[in-house]
């Protein structure tokens, strides 16, 4: 509950990043891919029939990469939001936090939700 705020910030900034840049990106990278490979065949035949026998394996490490990176992504990303989850309500509940004498509780939730975060950045 605490997390959806942190949560739709960043999926409004991803969603704002994959519709502006990444899509044109997309385009671009489709053509000169066609055109580049027109070209090889065009001037080197038989250097044009290696790179086509490895792009296969091209394209499925660039696909494990990519998969490897989004996971580690998500789990950073889940761990930032529990993160400012914890400080939202902290920061929301103050008073009761303060009443209990709950500070270095809170701190020590927030401080291990953090270093989650930083774990999952360093696999990523």
């Amino acid at each position: 509950p605490s997390e959806l705020s942190s949560r739709i910030a960043e999926l409004t900034q991803q969603v704002e990043e994959g519709i502006s840049a990444k899509l044109s990106s997309l385009f671009k990278s489709a053509f000169q891919g066609i055109f580049g490979l027109a070209l090889a065949f065009w001037y080197s035949w038989d250097v044009a029939l290696v790179l086509v026998a490895l792009s296969p394996i091209v394209m499925f490490a660039t696909w494990f990469m990519s998969k490897v990176t989004t996971e580690a992504a998500g789990n950073m990303s889940t761990a930032y939001a529990k993160a400012g989850g914890t400080a939202s309500e902290t920061i929301s509940e103050l008073r009761t936090v303060c009443a209990m004498n709950a500070e270095p509780k809170q701190e020590d939730k927030y401080s291990r939700n953090l270093e989650e975060a930083r774990k999952a950045d360093v696999r990523k």
